[in-house]
């Protein structure tokens, strides 16, 4: 994951109202921890962007899973959205990161001021076999049999939302079709990833993620109207070329 501007980034990702499932953020891993953010002796200073860690111990919430594991020969943290696949004594790879102040007690031997948020771990340091169903409510649909849709009006599809980007760059755009990843709560917000049957030169189906406060179902068909923007960067490997962003149900 590419960690450009950070301080910017940073203040993006800034969560109103913590609860005790939802931890925030206050800063990107860039790498080195300052001591005047986090204690050192509890948070690792890893020189590369790749970390290799092995979990001790695991605490799940309703949305978050949180583990409890060592990198080389230092102990931290790390918060990840609900994976109920993690096991204790296994190793995982992960890339990027953001750092968040840990606003509660976690029942883990060890105490951690400050915790890591990541999108999701990999068994493998390619990354290779790290898939979207570690991050989501539930396991994406992979093969979506898409049923014809009706027409609707203003509606614009995403093979020309996609082949004409910049010319919806920061405009409001309609979109109609059916949900195949939905994942809650994360940055404040739902996030979903919506096909409308259309294709590209590959015939690979257009798939656009959208953000939205609105409770989504996956496979649900809808109509959603929201702001495109492109080359969105919010850190923790949310990272997207175009994405409809403040989505809300017509």
């Amino acid at each position: 994951m590419k960690l450009s501007n950070l301080l910017h980034a940073a203040l993006l990702l800034v969560l109103a109202g913590a609860c005790k499932s939802k931890p925030v953020i206050i800063a990107e891993d860039p790498g080195p921890v300052p001591s005047s953010q986090t204690d050192s002796a509890s948070v690792p200073s890893p020189p590369m962007d790749l970390h290799k860690v092995q979990v001790e111990d695991i605490f799940s919430t309703k949305r978050y899973t949180y583990i409890s594991v060592i990198e080389g020969d230092k102990p931290f943290c790390v918060a990840l959205p609900l994976d109920l696949n993690i096991k204790k004594g296994k190793t995982y790879y992960y890339k990027g990161g953001l750092i968040m102040a840990n606003l509660e007690k976690l029942p883990f031997k060890k105490e951690f001021e400050s915790v890591f948020i990541v999108a999701g771990v990999s068994e493998s340091p390619s990354l290779s076999d790290a898939t979207s169903a570690s991050i989501s409510d539930g396991v994406p649909i992979k093969d979506f049999k898409m049923v014809p849709l009706a027409h609707v009006d203003g509606e614009i599809k995403l093979s020309a939302l996609f082949s004409n980007s910049t010319s919806y760059d920061g405009k409001k755009v309609i979109v109609h079709g059916n949900v195949v990843k939905v994942n809650n709560g994360i940055m404040n917000r739902n996030w979903i990833h919506l096909q409308d049957g259309t294709v590209d030169s590959k015939s690979q189906k257009y798939d656009i993620a959208i953000t939205t406060q609105g409770q989504i179902l996956i496979g649900e068909e809808v109509i959603l109207e929201g702001i495109l923007a492109l080359n969105k960067d919010f850190g923790a490997g949310y990272k997207y070329d175009l994405i409809i962003e403040n989505a809300s149900k017509k």
